[in-house]
């Protein structure tokens, strides 16, 4: 973020706003496209647009969490708490695979 600062502006001044990095708002675009249209088509492009972020160099639990926070803060209500949820289990899944949580996935 310093770069990204720098090349905004340099020298610093105590108003200067703090800038979001190229791959952020990529991942916000991203989050954006999910929420707006949800077919097959979409879904080929947003995974393209995934591996486009991991062959940057962004890890995989960035990007889950980026994600995570973007679809929760622009979905409705009604399903804030079950995408939390969600993530929440994949989360558990992908740090302890061993340890037999789960593996299906719920359809509600």
């Amino acid at each position: 973020m310093l770069e990204a600062c720098k090349v905004q502006q340099y020298p610093f001044t105590a108003q200067q706003d703090i800038v979001d990095l190229d791959w952020q708002l990529f991942l916000r675009e991203t989050a954006s496209q999910i929420l707006t249209e949800q077919t097959p088509a979409k879904l080929e492009k947003v995974r393209d647009r995934l591996y486009e972020l991991l062959a940057q160099g962004v890890p995989s639990d960035v990007i889950f969490q980026g994600l995570v926070k973007e679809l929760v803060q622009n979905c409705d209500m009604s399903i804030k708490a079950k995408t939390i949820e969600y993530a929440a289990l994949k989360s558990k899944r992908i740090e302890y695979p061993l340890l037999g949580y789960p593996t299906t996935t719920v359809v509600v």
